[in-house]
């Protein structure tokens, strides 16, 4: 399976761009041992080794130009939390596709629910409730390509995309825009 968590940490929307979000992922997956043990590629001038982890974490975010569609891997695995049983989709198929979440008076289906748990466990087991910066659909797609929503491609003032993280239906990774100003947390995926 592949690990999925929302952040302890919540950052406003300067996030150094798509490589920032994911250098905060893996920051924080390093931090809670979610990335197996370093592989030493060398040591610096002070002796100090430097190196790489088997195991890579990027944010679910997508910019004005790339989804997170396009930038994370496409698991057949389940998606759990960090708990390692907690399913939130059983593949990348079902993680980006609506199922039904009710039914409307006339008995049809209402395809909205995507999440069969919401992703609210932090990368060291904590649960937190809260906005997620995203600017991406559902199906994995961006929300927008218009600078001024992403906060200007994650870089920048003005707003960004959110969703939130105790929620399953659409709103999990599209709910309203927010302040770049504002802190929200980022969903790391295992890759």
């Amino acid at each position: 399976y592949k690990r999925v968590f929302v952040t302890s940490s919540a950052y406003l929307g300067w996030l150094s761009g798509l490589p920032g979000a994911d250098s905060k992922c893996q920051e924080r997956a390093n931090a809670a041992n979610l990335s197996g043990p370093m592989i030493i590629d060398g040591y610096d001038s002070y002796g100090a080794p430097y190196g790489h982890y088997n195991i890579t974490y990027k944010a679910w975010l997508s910019s004005g130009t790339v989804s997170a569609a396009t930038r994370l891997t496409h698991s057949t695995n389940p998606y759990k939390l960090v708990d390692g049983t907690t399913v939130v989709a059983s593949s990348r198929n079902d993680l980006v596709t609506a199922k039904i979440s009710s039914y409307d008076v006339y008995g049809s289906p209402i395809y909205d629910k995507w999440l069969t748990n919401p992703i609210s466990k932090t990368e060291g087991g904590g649960v937190v409730s809260g906005p997620v910066w995203t600017n991406t659909q559902p199906n994995g797609y961006m929300t927008t390509t218009a600078n001024l929503y992403t906060c200007y491609d994650w870089a920048g003032s003005s707003s960004g995309y959110i969703g939130y993280s105790d929620r399953i239906l659409h709103d999990w990774t599209a709910f309203s825009l927010q302040s770049c100003g504002l802190p929200a947390r980022l969903y790391c995926f295992e890759q």
